[in-house]
């Protein structure tokens, strides 16, 4: 039973109390194998502090049962207000049948939260006269534009009162103490004197201001964070001295086409799955690796063609000229000298610095023959297109899970991905958590009915990166020579040399019988192919099933 999350809304409590509650209404749209959900499930909240890894904040909560109406639901929550302090907060949501004693089902991606999602909001604001003291309002709770709208003025509100918390519309006169959240319009909203602390989205920058400055000086202040920053960046954090000046801060550009950006960061490389014993070359170990883009989709025919005509008459030459059973396929038949050739020859095409050399001294750019280029011959920070590390590789493929066998959880079944299915009902050698209808061939996507033959790229959901067919289809090259253990750490390349070259991914090839099942579409799962004959663990073939996706460095010179 496959579960989905859709976000609707987040509805905040609201009342006419003194005392402010931190609990809020949370509502969402839940998704049960592609339809709306109806019925009564076991959720679990979890309040973290990052899209993906992180850290937890507060406590977690357990609610159930909950009942989903045409996928629609609604719960009440309370981390307490010492879980918002302004910072970016994401909530992670487990599922499970209501009175189940099975594990939540943890869904992707997580879910984010306002600052403050339980700040109260006043039905109606000429229910406020008098004179209003701090000690009778929680901080956040009155907003900009109830002031701006005159629902509260000056005389209502005492001289003590230190204002926090979401703050829209537009300001004049004084404004002391801190104003966090976000700040609507430009900032040349403000006037007079603004003293203290200013944080939160601004335009598409957060900006901090620190010191007593004029409101001339925090709409220029905003236009050169702006500046300093793009639109695919909007949680990108500018700090500002009192003088107005900004740091360097390193933009980081759009997504090429067809590319997505997978996060820098920390995660457990190898097999963290006690039951899956079968995998001896994973021990799991701590990795990072820096922010960069892949391709969205295997490389397909198509992608093929147009670089390698050009590079054939450009100097290139390879040993095939690949095969596919169509366009939108992914091409295949191609050895790892091909595939690294053909990066050189993509980033030539698109103006972009090649990779690969036949020497020390990256001179000579790398386009005939089969040439082992080592690590001292690749130009890592050039701006051009190469083959991913099996680090890039695994991190990619876990689309931001850990712990799981696939890309999407720990099992699989002919919906997921283009596989050779071995259920345990079917074969003595099987794999439990193999839930194949039968045996033998995936029929999805597949151009041949129940024949064998990869499929067309994007034919089933994405990662969590959004990148498809990470588990199935056509095996993918890597840079790396096969060795073990992992290297781990930062950015690791893998050893300095071997016979072998990583392959990941698993594909929907029969042959070899284990080789296109669900064992090796885990995550964790490593095969080597000799990098010219395409020999995968003592079994020859030709390079059926084995293609490749590029990838780019996010830092582009």
């Amino acid at each position: 039973m496959k579960h989905q999350l859709v976000i609707l809304f987040i509805i905040a409590l609201t009342g006419f109390a003194s005392a402010q509650s931190t609990a809020f209404t949370y509502q969402g749209h839940l998704m049960d194998a592609g339809a709306s959900a109806n019925g009564n499930y076991d959720l679990h909240f979890t309040l973290k502090n990052a899209l993906t890894d992180g850290s937890t904040v507060g406590t977690p909560q357990a609610v159930s049962p909950v009942t989903a109406v045409n996928g629609i639901f609604s719960v009440t929550l309370d981390f307490g207000s010492a879980s918002f302090d302004g910072s970016d907060r994401w909530v992670e949501l487990g599922v499970r049948p209501a009175g189940s004693v099975a594990p939540y089902t943890a869904l992707s991606p997580r879910q984010r939260l306002t600052a403050t999602p339980y700040a109260l909001r006043a039905l109606n604001a000429t229910n406020l006269t008098g004179t209003v003291t701090a000690g009778n309002i929680a901080n956040g709770t009155i907003t900009g534009t109830m002031i701006a709208n005159g629902a509260v003025g000056s005389t209502q509100l005492s001289p003590d009162l230190t204002m926090d918390g979401t703050t829209t519309g537009t300001f004049s006169g004084p404004l002391t103490g801190n104003v966090t959240g976000n700040v609507s319009g430009s900032a040349a909203s403000f006037t007079g004197n603004l003293a203290g602390n200013v944080t939160g989205p601004q335009g598409s920058t957060i900006v901090e201001m620190v010191g007593g400055v004029t409101a001339a000086n925090v709409a220029a202040g905003a236009n050169l964070a702006n500046a300093a920053t793009t639109a695919s960046t909007p949680n990108t954090l500018v700090k500002r001295d009192a003088n107005g000046n900004i740091p360097g801060v390193a933009p980081v550009s759009a997504a090429p086409s067809g590319m997505v950006l997978i996060p820098a960061g920390a995660f457990t490389m190898g097999n963290t799955v006690a039951a899956d014993t079968d995998i001896t070359d994973a021990a799991p170990v701590s990795t990072t690796v820096s922010a960069f883009y892949m391709d969205v989709n295997e490389v397909t025919l198509s992608q093929w063609d147009v670089v390698y005509l050009w590079a054939i008459d450009h100097g290139y030459s390879f040993t095939s000229s690949g095969t596919s059973s169509g366009a939108n396929y992914p091409v295949d038949g191609v050895s790892w000298y091909d595939c690294v050739k053909w990066c050189n020859a993509r980033s030539e095409l698109t103006g972009k610095t090649p990779v690969y050399y036949t020497n020390n001294e990256q001179t000579t750019i790398y386009k005939t023959g089969d040439v082992d280029v080592t690590n001292a011959q690749v130009k890592w920070s050039a701006g051009g297109y190469r083959l991913p590390t099996e680090a890039e590789w695994e991190k990619a493929a876990r689309g931001g899970l850990s712990g799981q066998r696939f890309p999407w959880g720990m099992l699989i079944k002919e919906g997921l991905a283009n596989y050779y299915r071995m259920p345990l009902r079917f074969y003595p050698d099987g794999f439990s958590y193999d839930l194949g209808a039968d045996g033998g061939s995936n029929p999805t996507g597949n151009i041949y009915g129940r024949a064998s033959t990869a499929s067309q790229v994007g034919q089933f959901a994405p990662n969590g990166y959004g990148l498809n067919d990470m588990a199935g289809n056509v095996y993918e090259w890597c840079w790396d020579w096969y060795g073990t253990p992992y290297v781990g750490g930062t950015d690791p390349r893998g050893v300095v040399s071997g016979s072998s070259r990583v392959v990941r991914g698993g594909s929907w090839n029969m042959f070899g019988y284990y080789r296109g099942s669900a064992g090796v579409a885990r995550c964790a799962s490593r095969l080597y192919v000799n990098p010219v004959d395409a020999t995968t663990a003592g079994i020859n073939d030709t390079y059926a099933s084995y293609g490749f996706r590029s990838v780019l460095s996010a830092a582009q010179p």
